[in-house]
């Protein structure tokens, strides 16, 4: 075979298995509030008073709708879960479950040499605790019951999470579902028409024995865009003080802390829209 026929051969497989490759698109999601229309990011995304500051980074997959809450007074700040709620185009959301949270320890023993320590975490609904043991191994539970008042002290803060705005592709009508490279497709919507209205019902007290108050944090979903992957994505090299690894990776271009995403893969035969 000489050389123009392998390397035309190559560039043939080539094609075919770029075509055969399944393909990565996204979906973009921008944010605003309700009460705020500034237009700047980071008013849209902050809330303040006497006691305290809220932020808000909604950047990720799904759209993190948890929150930064940070005490500004000088005696502790308690959040009371079971007074909390995420809430979703009116539907509220529980962040206090009553959960246990289970750490499984198991050890196995063959002869003088023990095995590495594996653990995982599974939630309860009920206390409860046991030990199994082997000849060969052991495993031990250990339990922590879900705080249903967290406790933040004088100026520090700590992050509350539990939901993301949505776990699913949103389809429009008119919306592509897989749209061609460089070319975006786009859905622009208000309060009144957004498919998702969203926020947090926040409740405190300053000191344990404090008047219980509450704060309303509400957003919608302004615009949906869908692109491919090319058009989002960079490849580069990973680097920590001057020293770049060898080889390079693809990333997912850095949105604005307002935005979040939808990774989705192209389905052969699958609807357009």
């Amino acid at each position: 075979m000489n050389k123009i026929k392998q390397t035309s051969l190559i560039v043939a497989v080539l094609l075919l298995l770029n075509s055969c490759a399944v393909r990565s698109y996204y979906q973009f999601y921008d944010v605003a509030s309700t009460s705020n229309n500034s237009g700047n990011t980071e008013e849209i995304l902050k809330d303040s008073n006497e006691d305290c500051t809220i932020d808000y980074n909604f950047w990720g997959q799904g759209g993190d709708a948890g929150f930064w809450f940070y005490n500004k007074t000088d005696k502790n700040v308690y959040i009371h879960l079971d007074e909390c709620f995420f809430v979703l185009n009116g539907v509220a959301h529980n962040y206090y479950k009553d959960r246990i949270y289970c750490k499984s320890i198991n050890t196995g023993v063959a002869g003088k040499k023990t095995s590495a320590t594996q653990s995982s975490t599974v939630y309860y609904n009920a206390l409860f605790s046991t030990t199994v043991s082997t000849t060969s191994s052991s495993t031990n539970t250990l339990f922590r019951k879900e705080e249903k008042v967290i406790c933040i002290p004088s100026k520090t803060s700590k992050y509350i999470t539990e939901y993301n705005v949505t776990d699913g592709v949103y389809r429009d009508c008119n919306l592509l579902k897989y749209p061609k490279r460089k070319r975006i497709e786009e859905l622009s919507y208000t309060l009144d028409d957004s498919p998702f209205v969203f926020g947090n019902r926040i409740s405190y007290t300053v000191g344990k024995t404090g008047e219980l108050k509450s704060i309303a944090n509400d957003f919608y979903v302004s615009k949906i865009q869908n692109r491919t992957s090319k058009d989002v994505t960079e490849t580069r090299y990973d680097e920590f003080c001057g020293e770049k690894k060898l080889n390079t990776r693809v990333y997912l271009k850095r949105g604005n802390n307002n935005q979040f995403y939808i990774e989705y893969k192209r389905k052969e035969g699958d609807f357009k829209h």
